[in-house]
């Protein structure tokens, strides 16, 4: 078997594996305490430990980062945190199955989208990765 494709398929695993670790840790976590308060301590210690290694180790890049790009920076900020909230209160009332499943729908989404509106090639490995997460959803939704 060629080296790269089980490579590929080895993190492809892992990564699946890290997901649902930390969507149970998730789901766990807003079974005791309020999805606010859980992302406000998830975003304040992420920002008190990283802040310091950035500003000592890529303070130009993080100046230049904040000069030039400000606003989009805000926005995606705010949208990344709006829908993590959204999926930890629907970690709330839905199984984490259904959760996990329809979140990473929208990696197909997202690839979908790049092909139509950004001008994306469709490559064969693209093609099989959206292929392979809807029959995973598929295959969710049947057990």
């Amino acid at each position: 078997m060629n080296t790269q494709i089980t490579t590929g398929v080895i993190f492809a695993l892992l990564v699946g594996a890290t997901i649902v670790c930390y969507s149970i840790v998730d789901k766990m976590a807003v079974r005791l305490i309020h999805p606010v308060v859980y992302i406000f301590g998830l975003f304040f210690f992420s920002m008190a430990f990283l802040t310091p290694y950035m500003v000592i180790s890529r303070k130009s890049e993080l100046c230049n980062a904040w000069r030039h790009f400000k606003k989009y920076s805000l926005i995606i900020g705010a949208g990344a945190a709006g829908a993590y909230l959204i999926i930890l209160f629907v970690f709330r009332i839905a199984p984490v199955s259904y959760v996990v499943a329809v979140r990473e729908l929208s990696v197909a989404v997202g690839a979908l989208l790049g092909i139509r509106f950004l001008g994306e090639p469709l490559s064969m490995r693209k093609l099989t990765g959206i292929i392979l997460v809807v029959l995973g959803l598929i295959v969710i939704k049947i057990a």
